[in-house]
């Protein structure tokens, strides 16, 4: 009598394999999710870094203008006097306000739960900033820096 050749993998084999790697899946999205807010925080903060050695060679160079936005992707700079709520036109700024989308001047304390001031459903972790506002005391030291109207949820040019 000949013996039959079975090739191939059973059902129960391939269910087992499909479990395996589900639970895999399942336990991997929350970590990568988790890292991707983290390299977002740390892109905000080397903007914010970028942005406010920008801005204080702006103010050296004029120390009349006490409000400087700047926009990370193109590299310009707008400067403002106090209480202009025409700044940075040429940014394409919309708003600016006094008290809006402040955050923390210590930009190593940022995380991803760092929300901005007015807004919370706005947090660090969550989006890309690409223009920030520095405001200027009268010694030189920065007042506070806001993250401004452009943000997105994937990173875009240059990176």
């Amino acid at each position: 009598m000949k013996r039959k050749m079975n090739k191939g993998f059973t059902l129960a084999e391939l269910l087992i394999v499909v479990a395996i790697i589900a639970v895999l899946v399942a336990i991997s999205i929350p970590i990568f999710t988790s890292q991707l807010k983290k390299a977002r925080v740390a892109v905000n903060q080397a903007n914010a870094r970028a942005g406010e050695a920008a801005a204080c060679a702006a103010y050296l160079e004029n120390p009349s203008y006490n409000i400087i936005a700047y926009d990370i992707r193109s590299g310009r700079v707008a400067k403002s006097k106090t209480n202009s709520p025409t700044i940075a036109d040429n940014l394409n700024i919309s708003s600016y306000s006094s008290s809006a989308n402040v955050v923390s001047n210590d930009i190593s304390s940022w995380n991803v739960n760092t929300a901005l001031a007015e807004n919370t459903a706005y947090k660090f972790g969550d989006y890309y900033f690409y223009r920030y506002i520095y405001t200027f005391n009268d010694d030189g030291s920065i007042k506070q820096i806001q993250a401004n109207d452009n943000y997105k949820k994937e990173a875009t040019a240059p990176y």
